[in-house]
């Protein structure tokens, strides 16, 4: 008997936009696609167990406490720190 775990296959469809960013994820770590996949699995399955598995419930409660708040823009008065360079001299 062999004291490693058993590995098995289970094939998976992703969308395009999904593989890319897999492919990405790959590039950018140096690990291979499958070992991208098998990370986010790993976890994407943590964090729903402590979640206990309540993801409606989760997301309704997260939307009940949000509240809407309108965005406020400045009204002009102090736009001297919205500068990105100070002005040519010379100009």
């Amino acid at each position: 008997m062999s004291s490693q775990k058993r590995r098995v296959s289970a094939p998976i469809r992703l969308d395009p936009e999904t593989l890319e960013l897999v492919k990405v994820a790959s590039e950018r770590t140096g690990l291979a696609q499958a070992d991208i996949l098998r990370l986010c699995l790993a976890i994407g399955l943590e964090d729903l167990r402590k979640l206990n598995y309540q993801i409606p419930t989760v997301l309704s409660d997260a939307a009940a406490r949000t509240e809407r708040r309108p965005v406020r823009y400045p009204d002009g008065r102090n736009l001297d720190n919205l500068k990105v360079a100070e002005p040519d001299p010379e100009a």
